[in-house]
Parts: C-alpha cells; structure tokens; sequence
C-alpha cells in the first residue's frame, strides 16, 4: 500500500479491493492544517471509504473530522486504540530530571512546545526526546538541539529504542508530556499510560475524548499553561504516575474483540 503520493495509495488500495471485501482503518484522516496535501489526502481518503466493506475510526474525534471534511462516515464503527495494563505501578525510585516526549521525531509532535515551557517553567530539567526522528527528518532533530541550547535547555533525542528500554525511560522521566498538535488517535498517548504514567497531556476534542475514556490516565492542560503545568508536575512527582487501582482499559484483548464483533455485523 506504501506509495509517493496520495493518489497511488489510493490505487493501490482500489485494486486491492477490486476482488475481495477489505475493512479498513483510517488514521490521520485529513485536516486543513495539513498544508498543500489537504485536498489531495481528502480525494485519496474518499476513493478508498468508496470501496472498503467497512471503515473503522480509532476515535470519535476521527469520526467527526470525516464529517467535517465531507467525507461519507455512513457506517463507520470507532474502536479505540488499546493501552496495556502497566507492568509497573507506583512511583520509580529515582526520576530523571527531565521532562520527556515519546515517539517519532517530526514536526508538530509537540517537542518544540515542550522546549519553549520547559524554558519558561523555572525548573531546570532538561528534554528528553524518546524516539528516533522519523525518515528524513534528522535535520528536524538536530535543530531541537539547538533551540535547546539557545535557551539554556540540555536537550537530548534518544534515537531508536527497544520496548523494554522505552518503557525504563518513559517509567523513570521526571514529567511527561503529550504536546503533540493536531493528532486524532494516538499511540504515544497510550504508551504513557502503559507504562504507569499520568501525562501532561494538551486539551483537544480528541483527549477529552480519552479522558473520558480511561478517567485518570491523563492531566489535560491548557497550551498557555503547559508551562505551569510542568513546574506543578515537577514539584508534585506523585501528580504523574498513575493511580495503583486506575483502569487503563480498553486494552488489546478488548480492541480485538471489538473488531472481531465490526467484521462479523459487516460479513452480515
């Protein structure tokens, strides 16, 4: 399905369901913040909602942004994303004195915003990026460095890490933070709470919407308090860790029933 443009994806998909009924879900559905590629993604998006046997969202959010888009979302079943339940929980012995972002390195993740309130919070800790930059986007990487450093901020980006090694520094990180903008569902987001932390997390539809879906995974922050909000974080550690008795559900075995029950009302 991979391919150099938004029209041969599409193709590809159409051929694909030329012979057989294909489900299919939606991720990144189309916005105007997308830039140049908005309408090209939306006519891309549309050709394939025309041939799939079902569609399935990863939120009601991303339902939403189909209509908003003027998409056809006639029978489209949302299915949230899985968090697992934590190996860990409790407070880690020892924190890293850093506030941390988890995941790819690209633009509008949200690092840059970190970086900025981190400067602006008065506590000293450094950025941690947790992930490798995605491809072509070394030079992205390399400037959040720099704009660390012209603030006075350490900011480091870890490059590629294991699942054990992820889950040690997203446990042990002093304050971690979801800034990401413009997302509509979001496995960062779930790999905190996986990995027994209550993120900072920005106050969208989308994480109101997971707020309300695993009540106290999450602290849900105004963009112009992201700063306060790291200083409260880091004055108060325990603020950031989850609950012993916090559910994190729905996790993969429920997201795998719920598509298993969406291909059996679509097989009829």
């Amino acid at each position: 399905l991979w391919a150099r443009s938004p029209e041969d994806a599409a193709a590809r998909f159409v051929e694909l369901a030329r012979d057989r009924r294909v489900s299919v879900t939606l991720h990144d559905v189309p916005q105007p913040s997308d830039g140049h590629a908005f309408t090209r993604r939306v006519e891309a998006y549309r050709r394939v909602l025309d041939v799939a046997a079902l569609v399935i969202v990863n939120s009601g959010h991303e339902l939403s942004l189909l209509h908003e888009v003027e998409l056809d979302a006639t029978g489209v079943v949302v299915v949230p994303l899985p968090a697992s339940e934590p190996l860990r929980r409790g407070r880690a012995d020892a924190l890293d004195p850093a506030a941390a972002v988890l995941g790819y390195v690209y633009p509008g993740k949200g690092h840059r915003e970190t970086i900025d309130a981190v400067a602006a919070s008065g506590t000293g800790l450094s950025v941690r990026a947790l992930g490798a930059p995605s491809p072509g986007h070394d030079a992205d990487a390399d400037a959040l460095v720099a704009a660390g450093r012209a603030l006075g901020i350490e900011v480091s980006v870890s490059g590629f890490l294991s699942d054990d090694d992820l889950a040690q520094a997203a446990f042990t990180v002093a304050v971690p933070v979801v800034a990401h903008q413009h997302f509509s569902a979001s496995g960062s987001v779930n790999s905190w709470v996986s990995a027994g932390r209550r993120p900072l997390v920005l106050r969208t539809r989308y994480t109101e919407e997971m707020d309300a879906l695993r009540p106290g995974t999450l602290t849900l922050v105004h963009a112009d308090d992201l700063a306060a909000a790291i200083a409260r974080a880091h004055a108060d550690p325990d603020s950031t860790f989850l609950d012993p008795v916090t559910s994190t559900r729905p996790h993969p075995d429920d997201t795998a029933r719920a598509y298993v029950e969406a291909w059996r009302e679509a097989a009829g």
